[in-house]
């Protein structure tokens, strides 16, 4: 049911979306109580149609009206729905060893790193496998402020904001260095967008699939409830 959503508009319809957002900001700026109490029907609506029934996007969009409204903004929740249904195949251990050239030098890397005795983690190396979990888990990669979230880390304020932030990246740069020891030049695409909005992506779609595969067979997964196989 989304895809038929998702097509290339004519530069009409553009305009005529463009208008309609212009008409709901003009509203919620001259009615807010209005708009306030009308927008979440409308979001509800719009999702019903584009996603069809979905229990566990409605669980997210519940609380997000609820409460995670006040530091998550929405696209954090509908856009990173896609990155949570991750397509692993239980049935088919992921060995580094069958693999050649650099996809076997770099999960050679990552089961170096990453030891399946995961309770006796440093903080880094637990840090280290939540992010790249993450950002792996799909092609469009993942927004900062999850991210963030995931670190534990509050980001409601400016001080912790940046405080987590600079988790985020030290992650990164950790990463990356483990990646060039084993011959991948490069880990990730260059970061965009500011704030929680931030994207981070994997690099290579080729080295991803394995990545979020062997990634999903650890027992440390288990410290990431909320990513959703797809059925």
């Amino acid at each position: 049911m989304g895809n038929d959503t998702k097509g290339v508009l004519s530069a009409k319809d553009r305009k005529q979306v463009a208008r309609f957002l212009e008409a709901f900001e003009t509203l919620s700026k001259h009615e807010p109580a209005t708009f306030q109490k009308i927008a979440p029907e409308l979001l509800k609506k719009s999702i019903w149609q584009s996603r069809g029934i979905d229990p566990w996007f409605e669980e997210r969009l519940s609380t997000w009206f609820s409460k995670d409204w006040e530091k998550h903004h929405f696209a954090e929740i509908f856009l990173t729905n896609d990155a949570t249904n991750l397509q692993l195949e239980k049935e088919k251990t992921v060995n580094p060893r069958h693999f050649k050239g650099e996809k076997r030098d770099w999960l050679i890397a990552l089961e170096n790193r990453f030891s399946n005795n995961w309770t006796r983690w440093d903080v880094a190396t637990r840090d280290q496998f939540i992010i790249l979990t993450l950002i792996t888990a799909s092609p469009q990669g993942e927004f900062q402020g999850r991210l963030m979230d995931s670190l534990g880390i509050l980001s409601t304020l400016d001080d912790s904001e940046k405080e987590a932030s600079n988790a985020v990246r030290a992650v990164k740069i950790a990463l990356s260095k483990l990646a060039d020891k084993s011959g991948t030049t490069q880990l990730f695409e260059p970061a965009k967008g500011n704030g929680r909005l931030r994207l981070h992506r994997f690099f290579d779609e080729d080295l991803r699939k394995p990545t979020i595969r062997w990634l999903c067979q650890h027992p440390a997964r288990i410290m990431l409830p909320n990513l959703r196989p797809e059925k």
